[in-house]
């Protein structure tokens, strides 16, 4: 039975009580994302939480999130503490540029050995795929569609392709130098003709890969391969990879002091879905769904179950933002009809996240939000790829450290930003796809209330001007 998603979550679940989750009150989520040195404004000026909600809602915290095992969520990172922090690499004229990496090249004379360690396809049953569909033949995604959604995402920033290659190739253990001798399975890195790395390799515990490498080791190698002129460089790899022994598998991780990430495509490899338990009826903006975040908790008690649901199943309007996206998600077209379309969509919301740590973002316990912390895939699914009011004011701050938005108003850099991304959502290749279509509704409803908030303002000072001091409400 298809879910018509008919009613929608805006807060946190009724699982909340029973996890170590604790969301801060309305009013310290507004306070989070005001420097201490700006005025607070009247209370009166400031959007309900119901109005709020509509745009932003609470995290979901369902049973196994990440969230539901967090035990100081109640001490997040505020605008304030993030600007003050000593650990912030501020943007500068001199690193101002994000660097992505394309996945490593592999050699046409591979040997049979290093293949197994670097094979990127997965090892799926016919049974598991959709029909018609031969695992070699579909392409992961591409460094040049990942640097154009990062232009949007952090406009106006230059977002290149890295200025270097990197190749694998067989390690050759017996010639390496006897400090640097090791046991156990590893393929060579080289960064272009010059420097190359030792990365361990071990097989997939799950099978799904006939092999991982390791992130660390990987991480190493952007380090050492991080251009001068950079502010961040993000590493992508085709191969499935892993953190520690005790790991199925990772599917990245920032040094967010050092500016550099690596993420992995393997694991947002579509074709993966069916075997993984990936539920794609409820991904983003349909993870709301009050009948599916109802049907995945298991809650302390009948009294409080009841009490979360009268308070959070809601029908919208049509004109707020998540409605918007949810309505966009249901009229858009199977997702199978392009799983290459799917596959980015997935791997371009974790980049993003990724390079937010690189700009020294904590993970965010304020809303559901990108900078959200996901502990599974199937959580990553339930993210959506826009940024809350405090991350928000987080990119917003740093950006008006350089020209053209120094000294320029918040909204009017929240409305450049959001226009860029409409425009990368609305194009031929992304429109048609679930979660662009979904996230370009509602950008587009919330220019419309950020424009209406800008002429309230205007409303505002005009008031002032003839002695009506009352001020407008701020339309979220």
């Amino acid at each position: 039975m298809v879910c018509t998603h008919e009613n929608l979550q805006l807060d946190v679940s009724s699982h909340v009580p029973e996890s170590g989750y604790t969301r801060l009150p309305h009013e310290q989520r507004l306070a989070a994302a005001i420097t201490s040195r700006r005025a607070r404004g009247s209370p009166e000026s400031f959007p309900t939480e119901d109005d709020l909600s509509h745009t932003f809602p609470g995290p979901l915290v369902l049973p196994n999130d990440l969230l539901s095992f967090e035990t100081d969520s109640d001490r997040p990172q505020s605008l304030d503490l993030w600007f003050r922090g000593g650990y912030r690499n501020a943007l500068s004229q001199r690193r101002k540029t994000i660097y992505i990496a394309q996945s490593p090249t592999i050699p046409q004379d591979i040997d049979r050995a290093l293949s197994r360690w670097v094979d990127t396809t997965p090892r799926v049953p016919k049974s598991s795929l959709p029909k018609g569909i031969d695992p070699g033949t579909v392409s992961p995604p591409k460094v040049e569609d990942i640097c154009d959604y990062l232009r949007a995402f952090y406009h106006p920033l230059e977002v290149k392709q890295a200025p270097f290659t990197l190749t694998y190739g067989k390690w050759d253990e017996a010639s390496a130098p006897g400090n640097t001798r090791h046991k156990g399975s590893a393929v060579q890195l080289q960064i272009d003709d010059r420097v190359a790395f030792r990365i361990r390799a071990r097989p997939a515990p799950d099978n799904l890969y006939r092999g991982q490498l390791n992130l660390s080791d990987i991480l190493d190698v952007s380090l050492e391969a991080l251009p001068k002129d950079a502010y961040a460089l993000i590493l992508l790899i085709d191969q499935d990879m892993y953190e520690d022994e005790e790991d199925n598998f990772c599917c990245g991780r920032a040094y967010g002091g050092s500016r550099v990430a690596v993420v992995s495509s393997s694991r947002y490899n579509p074709l993966l879905d069916s075997i993984s338990g990936i539920e794609r009826e409820h991904a983003w903006p349909a993870s709301h769904c009050k009948d599916f975040v109802d049907s995945m908790c298991q809650a302390s008690s009948r009294k409080t179950k009841r009490r979360k649901i009268e308070e959070s199943r809601t029908s919208v309007d049509s004109t707020f933002p998540i409605q918007a996206a949810l309505d966009a998600f249901i009229a858009s077209k199977p997702e199978d009809d392009d799983v290459e379309a799917l596959w980015f969509s997935r791997m371009s919301l974790t980049v993003a996240h990724e390079l937010g740590h690189c700009f020294a973002f904590a993970h965010c316990p304020y809303y559901a939000c990108a900078m959200q912390g996901t502990g599974s895939i199937k959580e990553d699914m339930r993210q959506p790829p826009y940024l809350c009011p405090v991350c928000l004011a987080k990119v917003t701050k740093a950006i008006q450290g350089l020209p053209p938005y120094q000294g320029v108003a918040d909204t009017h850099y929240h409305l450049d930003r959001y226009q860029a991304l409409l425009m990368f959502c609305r194009a031929d290749r992304w429109k048609d796809v679930k979660r662009f279509a979904s996230f370009g509704a509602w950008l587009e409803q919330r220019i419309k209330s950020l424009a209406q908030a800008q002429r309230k303002t205007v409303l505002d000072q005009e008031n002032r001007s003839t002695g009506n001091t009352k001020p407008n409400p701020i339309v979220t």
